[in-house]
Order: structure tokens, then sequence, then C-alpha cells
């Protein structure tokens, strides 16, 4: 080899370094982008974990099953509201919410007080950017 020559072996060395900048750099573009990375996709999955990790520790139920009506209902939300930052703002705004949690005293002619379930957040629209906005802050 030619004096200043790079062998097969440094081209290698070179171009993984390279991935791994690119790597960095989509990563670092999804944090700050407020959105999932482009090489990750938010699924149902990842919100039942998210659910199960933070809420149901909590004191509300775990999800033991994501039946294919839940699945179906948190893929819908996840083509609306598809970053995973979004969604944790929605978790810890729940956390954060003593009427979602069910530690506000109940509402006139309920006996209990209302508790939120993972149902009821992918039910429809509306429910995930309500709590998102801080409508049930407090």
């Amino acid at each position: 080899l030619a004096k200043g020559s790079l062998t097969p072996f440094d081209l290698r060395r070179e171009e993984k370094e390279i991935e791994k900048e690119i790597e960095k750099e989509v990563e670092m573009e999804g944090v700050v982008g407020g959105s999932a990375s482009a090489l990750e996709t938010l699924t149902p999955e990842d919100l039942v974990t998210g659910w199960n990790e933070l809420i149901a520790g909590n004191g509300l139920p775990v999800i033991s099953k994501l039946t294919p009506e839940r699945r179906q209902k948190a893929l819908a939300r996840i083509k609306i509201y598809p970053e995973l930052l979004w969604w944790q703002e929605v978790f810890n705004k729940i956390l954060a919410s003593r009427f979602l949690m069910g530690k506000a005293p109940p509402s006139p002619g309920r006996e209990k007080p209302f508790r939120i379930t993972f149902g009821w957040l992918v039910e429809n629209n509306e429910n995930p950017i309500k709590v998102y906005e801080g409508h049930y802050d407090g």
C-alpha cells in the first residue's frame, strides 16, 4: 500500500463512525423537534407500556391485555398525536390531576369519583387533547 492509503479496515471504521454520528443526529432531532425519532414509530404497545409504568404504578389499574378494540382506538389516536414526548406530557398531566387520578370528590349525582382509564383516554380524539391542554389540571 502506498503511504497515506487507507486499508479496507480503515474505510470500514470510518463508515461506522459516520453511521454513529448520523444516528446521534437523528436521535437529537427527535428530542429537539419534539417527535419520535425517524427510526422509531410509536405503537399501541408503547402507550400501554407507558400507562403501566407511569400511571398504573400510582394507583390506577394495570392494562393486562391490549384487546383488538383498544388497539384500534390507540392506533387512531397515535395517527393524530404521533409524538412520544406529547404522550409523555399527557401521562404527566394525568398523574398531576387529582380529578383524573380519582382523588377529587365525586361530582354531584355520582357515588364514586371519576378515575381515568386507558379506554377513556383513547376513546376519542378529544379526551387526550383535553388532558394535554390542561382541562383537568389541579
